[in-house]
């Protein structure tokens, strides 16, 4: 998996790579879940959902949209197992689908945080910090 978790003193930080800002974005939905709930490979969707996210920047649209996705998947109890996504500039239109599961987080997190949250481009691949809340 393009992720690894990084040491911090006290949330969780993961370093997620992407071949372009499409993947990262992909990426980084497969780091969120995998931490949450590990293999979901058993789950079985039988619904769908779309929505929108909007933002100014990619950090912004990267964060708003894994804001996103944790609170379908924890407070909603969507439990998303695969996702379409769609970039339009400073929108991305999100296709999802999902499960409704009471199915436990292994790690409860809290939120999305904006600190040290920097997308890089290097010649092969996009590279991102995300530190999570916990």
């Amino acid at each position: 998996m393009p992720y690894r978790e990084l040491e911090h003193s006290a949330d969780l930080m993961l370093e997620v790579t992407g071949m372009d800002f499409k993947d990262l974005l992909y990426q980084a939905f497969l780091a969120l879940n995998d931490k949450l709930f590990g293999d979901l490979s058993n789950i079985q969707p039988n619904s769908s959902v779309k929505f929108e996210i909007t933002g100014q920047n990619k950090e912004e649209l990267l964060h708003d949209m894994l804001d996103e996705i944790l609170y379908r998947e924890t407070v909603l109890h969507q439990i998303f197992t695969r996702i379409k996504i769609e970039i339009q500039k400073t929108k991305l239109i999100i296709e999802a689908n999902y499960r409704i599961s009471n199915l436990q987080p292994l790690i409860e997190i809290k939120g999305v945080t904006y600190h040290d949250l920097n997308i890089e481009k290097t010649a092969k691949q996009m590279k991102t910090r995300i530190l999570f809340d916990v």
